[in-house]
Parts: structure tokens; C-alpha cells; sequence
């Protein structure tokens, strides 16, 4: 039982890898942009 609880975390732990490696390959070019409209809206918040 262990075994098997303990692949599936390892599975899940590699899907999220893969999906978060693309998101950030996707969303690479956009990455400047989107980072600092979120710089700017943290120092118009405080």
C-alpha cells in the first residue's frame, strides 16, 4: 500500500513538473511584461 501511495506522489510530482516547464515556456516571452506590471501593482498597493 505504501508502495503505491509513494508512485503515485512521484507521478503527480512529475505531471506538475512538466505542466509548470511548459506554462513557463509558454508564458516565457510574456514573463518581463507580466512581472513588472505585478512590481508596479505591489507598489501602487503599499
Amino acid at each position: 500500500m505504501k508502495r503505491y501511495v509513494a508512485t503515485r506522489l512521484i507521478t503527480m510530482f512529475g505531471v506538475l513538473m512538466i505542466t509548470l516547464l511548459i506554462t513557463i515556456a509558454l508564458v516565457g516571452s510574456n514573463m518581463d511584461s507580466i512581472l513588472k506590471q505585478g512590481v508596479v501593482f505591489q507598489v501602487r498597493s503599499e
